[in-house]
């Protein structure tokens, strides 16, 4: 593997989030046409986990919404 996820949330521009470096990415990505990597492990490719997913996501907002 390339190393180009990243394997904890960064803060980047200001927002935490899971960091990919394009850098690492694109060459091996061009390589093998492809590699699909980041789908296999992202939380939202799984079968019936987007819906759940952005359901916790939605809840989670509201609360820190009325939190504010």
């Amino acid at each position: 593997m390339t190393g180009a996820l990243s394997p904890g949330k960064q803060r980047v521009r200001g927002a935490t989030k899971w960091y990919v470096d394009f850098d690492k990415c694109l060459p091996f990505f061009n390589q093998t046409n492809g590699c699909a990597i980041c789908i296999a492990v992202c939380p939202w490719s799984h079968p019936g986990v987007g819906l759940n997913l952005a359901a916790k996501l939605a809840r989670r907002s509201q609360r820190k919404d009325a939190a504010e």
